[in-house]
């Protein structure tokens, strides 16, 4: 086990809060564990758990080739509280492709997993109790039916899953069967309250995305038209399994290929496809809980482009937010836009040379961050790259030169919009990886509001040849003591924003003690 700990930066905010902006974003730390052979980290999510006041981190990884699955819980700071490893004979090839923390802090895993017997692949849930015990795990499948993943979400109370799929089946005649399934399942114990089936008969039609609302469960994707070619398809079933309406949306145009990929709910509960239209066109059709079509968004990027990978993300009192992925001639590009609850674009952002892996709102709404990967010449590899960007447009990036290799870090998430928690691999040795887990922080940038709240703010941090103090334009002491609690540095009412030079500091932490009328701050610094 490989583990640096750099420690966090701890701000004191001594006024009501004013808006954030961004600043640099700087490694708390991280950690890689070799479980067996090749091991990558596949999902991370976080959580807030009311009883202790403190926020939790679960990860997913898959160990020795996709032979097992590996949940772990850790601290915020790293600290590993418990890991469970599943391992099931009858089963290889793991792939978990959502989770979800409910209410109690139960991790509830879905995806797919290959059963070698039968010759398929089977939906699976796996409950994971707070403590690390597995409450049940199970697979769900039809005899002769080929599952593939589409979607899995929960309600609101946590007592019931939802999962989506869609298979097609040929007959000898040339004729054929195209399904959507949802699965509605017990939460205390896997057991299933319903499946719904909708057939398509000689029209193929895939399933890509689902979500619950209170007011119906959602399903988008596409199917075959007259036209040869495919249509966005938006399906509305009741929580009791009925369907209550389907819809159709693409071009006249003959061998037009248009795809339902993602969906949210609005701030007005409008149904938010996102996907596209005649391979050039991004689209965000708002629909109403009755199916009315309330607005279409349209961006056409031109002839010879090509849309795909898009994503879709909405939080309570946040605007709508639609990235997808755009390839024209020789360049692939990320186009993020912001829309209101009338489909109108607030603005948009185009980024350059960049593969879109996934997009995620902060809980509040205030930023989304879009993870990519993008190839660079000078290390003839894949690095990837997070990318913050405010309501209001302002940008911050980060490069991770040292997760190479496209995908590298596979997910993340952010409780706050300050801390991101990463999950990937790194290489262990040419063919073999090790699951790799870790914290960045975004410092805080200095503000004018900052500077009349007294509010002392110190960065770089971890700092290299210098820091910068803020102590707030206030009367202050400042003492610098090192690891041995020697007194190595004395200051009295310094200037605020002075600069503290640390190049000849030998490398490790430092608490520098922060007096002003307003009190007192202690902050651990570490020279790297």
């Amino acid at each position: 086990m490989k583990q640096t700990y750099i420690l966090v930066l701890i701000v004191l905010m001594l006024a009501a809060p004013v808006q954030r902006s961004f600043g640099q974003i700087s490694k708390v730390w991280e950690e890689s564990r070799d479980f067996h052979l090749s091991d990558a980290g596949q999902l991370i999510e976080t959580y807030y758990d009311a009883t202790a006041g403190e926020d939790y981190i679960i990860t997913v990884a898959l160990v020795d080739y996709y032979a097992a699955m590996n949940v772990t819980k850790r601290d915020v700071s790293g600290l590993v509280l418990w890991s469970n490893t599943i391992l099931m004979d009858e089963f290889s090839f793991w792939q978990p492709n959502e989770i979800v923390i409910d209410n109690d802090g139960n991790a509830i895993i879905a995806g797919q997993v290959y059963n070698p017997a039968e010759l398929r692949y089977e939906l699976f849930i796996t409950k994971i109790s707070n403590s690390g015990s597995t409450v049940w795990a199970k697979t769900y499948f039809d005899e002769g039916a080929y599952f593939y993943f589409s979607d899995f979400d929960i309600n609101g109370t946590g007592t019931y899953y939802y999962l989506a799929t869609s298979y097609t089946e040929y007959a000898l005649s040339g004729d054929f069967l195209s399904t959507i399934e949802i699965f509605k399942i017990n939460a205390s114990d896997g057991s299933l309250a319903w499946i719904e089936e909708t057939v398509f008969e000689n029209k193929y039609t895939i399933s890509n995305a689902m979500i619950y609302d209170l007011s119906g469960i959602y399903v988008t994707g596409y199917s075959t038209n007259d036209s040869s070619g495919y249509d966005i398809i938006t399906l509305k079933y009741n929580d009791s399994g009925d369907l209550e309406w389907t819809r159709t949306y693409g071009s006249e145009e003959e061998f037009a290929y248009s795809t339902g990929q993602d969906l949210a709910v609005n701030n007005e509960g409008q149904i938010v496809v996102a996907g596209q239209i005649d391979y050039q066109n991004l689209v965000a059709l708002g629909y109403s809980a009755e199916g009315t079509l309330d607005f279409v968004f349209n961006r056409n990027f031109g002839t010879n482009a090509y849309i795909y990978n898009t994503h879709i993300e909405d939080a309570d009192n946040s605007n709508t937010y639609v990235a997808c992925q755009v390839n024209k001639i020789l360049n692939s590009s990320i186009y993020l836009t912001q829309l209101n609850d009338f489909g109108g674009m607030e603005w948009e952002k185009l980024f350059d040379d960049d593969y879109l892996t996934k997009m995620k709102l902060s809980p509040t709404g205030e930023s989304v961050w879009i993870l990519s990967s993008s190839y660079k010449t000078e290390v003839n590899n894949y690095l990837p790259r997070l990318r913050g960007v405010m309501e209001s447009g302002e940008t911050v990036s980060r490069v991770f030169n040292h997760y190479k290799g496209y995908n590298s870090v596979m997910d993340f998430t952010t409780p706050d919009g300050i801390s991101l928690y990463l999950e990937g691999n790194v290489k262990e040795t040419t063919y073999l990886t090790d699951e790799l887990t870790a914290r960045w922080d975004v410092l805080a940038e200095r503000t004018a509001s900052d500077l009349n709240t007294g509010s002392p703010v110190i960065y770089p941090n971890p700092c290299s040849a210098y820091t910068i103090v803020y102590p707030g334009n206030v009367e202050n002491t400042i003492s610098v003591v090192d690891g041995s609690g020697k007194l190595i540095a004395f200051y009295n009412n310094a200037a605020d924003g002075f600069q503290m030079n640390t190049s000849q500091w030998i490398a490790g932490m430092y608490v520098i003690k922060i007096s002003t009328i307003a009190g007192q701050q202690i902050t651990k610094l570490v020279k790297e």
